[in-house]
Formats: C-alpha cells, structure tokens, sequence
C-alpha cells in the first residue's frame, strides 16, 4: 500500500500513532507501570512503542516526563514502607528501583598506603 505524504509516496501500513497516546501514557506511568506496559493499553507491540519515540518528538517527551511520574511513585511507595504508613516488601522494592531506575550500590575505592580499600556506602552511612 502506498500513501501521500506532502510530495512524496511513502510504502507500508499507516501509522496508528494518536497525538492522545501522550497524555494516556502520562496517566499509565503515573500510577507506577512501565513504558513497555503501555503497548498493551493501546494494542500495539513494544517495538513500535519505542519507534514512536523516535518519530515523535512529543511522545518521546511525554516518555520522559511519564518515566518520573513512575519513579515518583515507586519512592513514595518507599517512604510508605519505610514508615510503616504501607506494608511493602523490601526486597521487591529494591529489585524494582535498580532494574526500572537504575538504582545502584554506590562504591568507593579508598587508597590509604599499600592496600587499596573498597568501602560501600548505603543511604545510611557517611561519607
């Protein structure tokens, strides 16, 4: 099938791409999900998801305001655990903020004479 587009004839399928999918994924990120898990809400696969994003600067930017939505979320989820307001698995938690966010252990390499020193700091420790 080919279609007009300004001057030129381009092949293949129409795009299903809607200007709306912007604010329906900000609204599905919001309450914590993923990215890939949209492709479900609007019936199309992963792969054209992130093809969207490069063909669409507004959806790539919605991506990205939606993806802190979502870690907004996982870390108010946190502090709610982390009160006792909510009862959240620790371990799940973590899991999820390090593979969706990126979150890591961070680690020092300390030179003090002869012996170099790996010191790993968690939230809680000093510098």
């Amino acid at each position: 099938m080919k279609r007009k587009t300004g001057n030129k004839t381009k092949a293949g399928r129409p795009t299903s791409y809607r200007k709306k999918y912007c604010e329906m994924l900000t609204e599905h990120m919001r309450g914590g999900k993923s990215f890939e898990t949209f492709a479900t809400a609007v019936g199309v696969a992963r792969d054209t998801l992130y093809q969207w994003t490069k063909r669409h600067p507004e959806f790539a930017e919605a991506k990205t305001k939606a993806t802190e939505l979502a870690l907004d979320f996982w870390e108010d989820l946190g502090i709610k655990g982390a009160t006792g307001e909510k009862p959240v698995n620790p371990t799940i938690w973590i899991f999820n903020m390090k593979n969706r966010f990126g979150w890591r252990d961070r680690k020092q390499l300390e030179h003090t004479g002869d012996k170099p020193e790996i010191k790993i700091y968690m939230p809680d420790n000093k510098r």
